[in-house]
């Protein structure tokens, strides 16, 4: 597809960057990619996960803001359930990628 024609995934931040809003408090999760390292934010948890390494953390960035317990081992539905959801995010941005959406 065009340019013109993908969908972007992230959100518009124009209003921030213009001053007409003094924060963004964000709705839905969000992914980070970066070498081998992907997470997944919500409003309270943060998945890390190491794709070389295959490792796995979890914090609540609410009740640990500065992550020094990883809850991996102790919520294992969570952690399930945040890695599909970080799983489906980095396919969609392949997709984008690849101008397939």
């Amino acid at each position: 597809l065009p340019a013109s024609k993908r969908t972007l995934d992230g959100i518009d931040l124009m209003p921030l960057i213009l001053g007409n809003k003094k924060e963004r408090q964000r709705s839905e999760a969000i992914g980070f990619h970066f070498g081998n390292q992907l997470t997944w934010n919500t409003h309270q948890y943060k998945l890390v996960h190491d794709d070389k390494k295959d490792t796995t953390e979890l914090y609540d960035l609410q009740a640990d803001p500065s992550e020094t317990q990883d809850l991996a081992n102790s919520m294992p539905d969570k952690v399930t359930e945040l890695k599909a959801a970080l799983i489906a995010w980095k396919e969609a941005c392949a997709n984008s990628a690849r101008g397939e959406d």
